[in-house]
């Protein structure tokens, strides 16, 4: 995990445990910014999954020696795919 992970994490829980407290007190406001910081936590944890996924990509493609025609990444692998000679 790195750090745009992480911190992403920490704002989505933070997020979550706002929108719930406005959720319980009626606080609309606070409901709104739970909801908005839950969903910032939520895009930096995706701008964190694709870092991570080029890097992966980066590494294949140096023990492949370049010659990368498609990378596919899903959030637990990446596959690369070969020229065909």
């Amino acid at each position: 995990m790195n750090r745009n992970r992480v911190k992403g994490k920490e704002k989505e829980i933070e997020g979550r445990v706002l929108r719930t407290v406005g959720k319980v007190t009626g606080n609309r406001k606070t409901q709104a910014k739970g909801v908005i910081r839950e969903t910032q936590g939520k895009l930096q944890g995706a701008v964190g999954r694709v870092e991570e996924a080029g890097r992966r990509a980066r590494a294949r493609e140096n023990e492949t020696g370049g010659e990368v025609v498609r990378v596919k990444t899903t959030r637990t692998t990446t596959t690369v795919r070969k020229k065909r000679a």
